[in-house]
C-alpha cells in the first residue's frame, strides 16, 4: 500500500499496534526466561511426567488444553512461545519425536477463536464492529470444540501415538 501511494509511510507507522509488538516481545523474553532458569523442566517433571501413565492420548489433550487456555487469554505466538519449551522438553522425557507435540501447541495456540485477544483479527475487528467478549465466545465454542476433537483423532493416527 506504501509503494501504491494509498498509504503514506506515517499513516503506515502509526497503524502499528505497538502495544501488542510490546506484549509479544515480552513474552518471547518470559519463554526463553523461562528454559534457561529451569522452569519448564520443574513444570514437565512435576506436572507432566507423572501423568504420563494414564496415557500419551492424554498428554497430548493436556498439551493442547494448556496451550489453548494460554491462547485464549494472552496471544497465539505468546501461547506458542511459551508452550514450544514445554513440548520439547516433555517430548523427550515420554520418548517421544517432538513433531507431534510441537504441532499440538501449534493448533492449539490457534484455536483462539472464543476471545478477542486470542487472534490479532479478532482484536481488529472488535473495535470497528462493537463486538462484545460474549460474541466471540458464543461464536468461537462450537468450533474451538470441533478442532480439539480433530487435533485429539487425526494427530495419533498421522504420528502412531
Amino acid at each position: 500500500m506504501i509503494l501504491t501511494r494509498c498509504l503514506s509511510l506515517a499513516d503506515a507507522y502509526r497503524a502499528i499496534e505497538w502495544r501488542m509488538i510490546v506484549l509479544i516481545a515480552g513474552f518471547v523474553s518470559l519463554g526463553t526466561a523461562m528454559v534457561k532458569t529451569g522452569l519448564i523442566d520443574v513444570f514437565v517433571g512435576s506436572a507432566v511426567v507423572p501423568v504420563a501413565s494414564v496415557g500419551r492420548l492424554f498428554v497430548l489433550g493436556m498439551i493442547f488444553l494448556l496451550t489453548w487456555v494460554i491462547a485464549l487469554v494472552t496471544s497465539n505466538i505468546t501461547a506458542a512461545v511459551l508452550m514450544s519449551p514445554v513440548a520439547i522438553s516433555t517430548s523427550s522425557a515420554l520418548g517421544l519425536g517432538p513433531e507431534i507435540l510441537l504441532i499440538c501447541v501449534a493448533v492449539g495456540a490457534s484455536n483462539g477463536f472464543m476471545t478477542p485477544v486470542a487472534q490479532q483479527a479478532n482484536l481488529l475487528v472488535m473495535g470497528p464492529e462493537n463486538y462484545l467478549a460474549k460474541d466471540y465466545m458464543k461464536a468461537g465454542i462450537g468450533l474451538s470444540l470441533l478442532v480439539f476433537a480433530a487435533v485429539m483423532v487425526f494427530l495419533p493416527l498421522f504420528w502412531r501415538l
